[in-house]
């Protein structure tokens, strides 16, 4: 058998957030090719100090491609513009109109960021500007779902349909060449075979039977399954209208709250909920969401009645209505940011006040704190310490991630699958799935990404590992402690600097 392609998978994250994978194809004739596959932000704690670096070189990257909008999948791409990067980005043609709206808000967070900097630090500066974010809107390329696209030569992707989000896709990459074996890998990326907004466009029957297929697949959830969810959300919102309370629904800007107002519309069309309980929105990124994408697609109706979206800096209209109960959904999910922090300050104390997490909540943040906590823990809210006397209570049912028997259905599915590499989920719940899938297909190599760890597959069905050059986090972190972004930039260059005159560092 000639000796065809390889290809080393390398990824930039090893919990939940910050996602992002290079991919470096050698051809035949040793030519090789990049390719990044998202470029997130980090939301736990942990790795934040990664939202302000670049840990390779952009220059060298021949294609990005974007599985989906969420910020920790996109919220760094204007870097790559920043630090060289000259090339396009592939996503579905949905995404290319979520896209500008998701950059344009990152850029709000880099500038609410640089303002506080510069409180601290005279040489303070952003880390992107409004430039990259034109750059990043001006270079993105569309595609259909299904459509087979030669990205460079004799790489080939697809953009497959995924419930995850509105938009969001799954990636099919096809590295062939004429008379050799081809090598065939899919990412997942965050997945859910359904929607309950719009239809998902299924994947083809061919993907089924690629040869030689390897799958990254998430396991955000890979310790639950599907019967674990309870479907709870309709009995947490009558428990808090029975209360007369002010609910409180913290939510993801994108889709979550679509999702959210459906559940409520639901409820109304089953006299579950009174339509003379006012319902709030407010979410500026959400807005624009709504008006821009979801109102004007093939989404089904999800719009409640009594239901009101308020506008930018609006605060008065919610804290203003005396209305016992009544319903307000405000980003962001984790409540770190946005407009729901300005509610919880009145809201936390209150023992007449419910939440209602929705969403996952990323250690660190003030949400998990939330989650976690008894009543009369100090919370900090823009920086005051308040008692939390609430009620809190969360719903996994929302969340468009596959659970672990979903996880196990849908790789059976699949003919010639060599492969399963295992990635976006906290370390324990990867270590678990892995343990799962081994019993489920002991005939599969199976493996678990990180930063550590990078691997090497090649059309002659073997994958081997090495170690990767990415530093330890506390390297950073030392750095954070004693300069500032500036200075850590600068280094990060000398770094790649030297990267790139190791030809063989890809593989070890």
């Amino acid at each position: 058998m000639a000796k065809g392609p390889r290809i080393t998978m390398e990824t930039l994250y090893s919990e939940v957030t910050g996602s992002a994978h290079i991919l470096n194809i050698k051809r035949p004739g040793n030519v090789t090719r990049k390719i990044l596959i998202d470029f997130g932000g980090y939301q736990e704690d942990k790795y934040s100090v990664l939202n302000n670096v670049v840990e390779f070189d952009p220059s060298e990257i021949d294609a990005v491609i974007v599985t989906h909008t969420h910020m920790d999948h996109i919220f760094k791409l204007p870097l790559l513009y920043e630090n060289g990067y000259t090339g396009v980005i592939y996503c579905s043609k949905i995404t290319a109109k979520s896209l500008p709206i998701a950059l344009k808000n990152s850029l709000e967070i880099i500038e609410k960021d640089y303002q506080f900097a510069k409180k601290h630090r005279k040489d303070a500066k952003q880390i992107f500007t409004k430039d990259n974010i034109d750059n990043t809107i001006a270079n993105i390329v569309s595609a259909e779902y299904n459509e087979k696209i030669e990205i460079l030569p004799n790489i080939f992707i697809t953009l497959l349909g995924n419930g995850h989000l509105y938009g969001a896709s799954s990636i099919q990459i096809e590295v062939k060449f004429k008379k050799l074996d081809p090598i065939n890998v899919l990412f997942t990326s965050d997945y859910y075979p359904t929607n309950d907004l719009f239809e998902v466009v299924p994947f083809p029957d061919y993907v089924y039977n690629l040869k030689n297929l390897s799958v990254v697949i998430e396991s955000t959830y890979g310790t639950t399954n599907q019967k674990d969810i309870e479907k709870n959300f309709d009995e947490l919102i009558i428990e808090a209208i029975l209360k007369k309370h002010f609910i409180l629904i913290p939510s993801i800007a994108q889709e979550r709250i679509e999702l959210i107002l459906l559940a409520l519309k639901n409820m109304q069309d089953k006299n579950l909920l009174d339509t003379k309980i006012p319902i709030y929105v407010h979410s500026n990124l959400g807005l624009d969401y709504h008006n821009l994408v979801y109102r004007k697609s093939d989404c089904i109706d999800y719009m409640p009645k009594n239901c009101k979206f308020v506008g930018y800096g609006d605060y008065d209209t919610v804290l203003s209505d005396s209305s016992k109960p009544k319903i307000l959904i405000a980003s962001s999910g984790m409540l770190d940011n946005g407009n729901i922090v300005t509610y919880l300050k009145y809201a936390i104390s209150d023992p007449n006040a419910t939440i209602i997490l929705t969403c996952y909540q990323g250690k660190g943040t003030r949400g998990y704190q939330i989650k976690h906590s008894k009543p009369g823990d100090e919370i900090i809210i823009m920086g005051n310490r308040r008692k939390r006397y609430c009620t809190v209570r969360s719903t996994g049912q929302f969340s468009k991630h596959i659970k672990q028997d979903e996880a196990i259905s849908f790789l059976n599915k699949f003919n010639d699958l060599k492969n399963i590499f295992i990635t976006h989920g906290e370390t324990k719940k990867k270590e678990v799935f892995k343990s799962v899938l081994q019993n489920v297909f002991p005939d599969k190599n199976i493996f678990i990404m990180n930063r550590e760890t990078g691997f090497l597959l090649s059309s002659i069905y073997e994958v081997s590992s090495y170690k990767t050059k990415l530093k330890d986090i506390s390297y950073y972190n030392n750095f954070r402690n004693t300069m500032d972004c500036n200075s850590l930039k600068k280094r990060f260059k000398k770094i790649t600097k030297k990267r790139r005159t190791n030809k063989n560092y890809n593989y070890h």
